[in-house]
Order: C-alpha cells, then sequence, then structure tokens
C-alpha cells in the first residue's frame, strides 16, 4: 500500500493551528497512516517530531494511549526529553493533574531504567 504524504516541510514551519489540526490524524494509531507513521518518517525524524508536537497543541487528545509516543522513542529514545520539555512549556504551573495519560509502555521497554533517569533528571531541572 503507497501513502503519499503532503508536503509538510513547509507547512510546520508557519503556526497555523488549522494545519496543525488536520495532522492530528497522522498520529491515530487506529487509521493506516498512524500505524506506519514512524516508518514513513523514519528518514525525517525531526520533522515527525515537529508535527506531533504541533498536533498536540492543536488537539491535547491525540495519541491518547501515547502509543505513537512509544513508537518514536523506538526511533529516538532522547525524544523523551523533548517531550518533557514540551509537557512543561504548555502550562505556567506544572501539576500531576495536567495529564492524565497512561505512559506504563515505559515499563516495557529494555531501556526503561536509563529512560526514567532522564525523565527523572529532566523533571528535576525543570522544577528548578
Amino acid at each position: 500500500m503507497a501513502i503519499t504524504m503532503p508536503p509538510t516541510t513547509t507547512i510546520m514551519s508557519g503556526s497555523m493551528i488549522e494545519v496543525a489540526y488536520s495532522l492530528s490524524g497522522l498520529f491515530d494509531p487506529h487509521t493506516e497512516v498512524g500505524k506506519e507513521i514512524t516508518d514513513l518518517f523514519a528518514n525525517r525524524l525531526a520533522l515527525l517530531k515537529r508535527a506531533y508536537f504541533a498536533a498536540l497543541k492543536a488537539q491535547e487528545h491525540v495519541d491518547h494511549d501515547r502509543s505513537i509516543l512509544a513508537r518514536i522513542l523506538n526511533l529516538d529514545p532522547l525524544f523523551i526529553l523533548e517531550y518533557v520539555d514540551y509537557m512543561y512549556e504548555q502550562k505556567e504551573w506544572s501539576s500531576r493533574h495536567d495529564d492524565n495519560h497512561n505512559y506504563s509502555f515505559f515499563w516495557m521497554r529494555s531501556d526503561y531504567g536509563k529512560l526514567m533517569w532522564q525523565v527523572a533528571e529532566r523533571i528535576f531541572e525543570q522544577e528548578q
């Protein structure tokens, strides 16, 4: 199955919320493109990350189970630090009530110890 991707490189350089909203369909794990998103963007990882954050900003419940996040982490485990930074940038005051997503997939990873250590350090830095 061939999936044709629109030229999102130029679209994402602007701050058009309507475009970001339309990108959210890419990160639905139940769609064909959502199932293949990391394969489609494996060579354009920076663009994938920008699109992911734009879609989250437009629609907070995008990737509700964070399965796409988990797949992006398979390509770049350090993306978790960018994700933590993004989450902190969204709120003036951070609270455990701001995010109720299920991150249990972290514990299924072989590198969960290293990953969680990095997350804890980044949260500590953000809280300073």
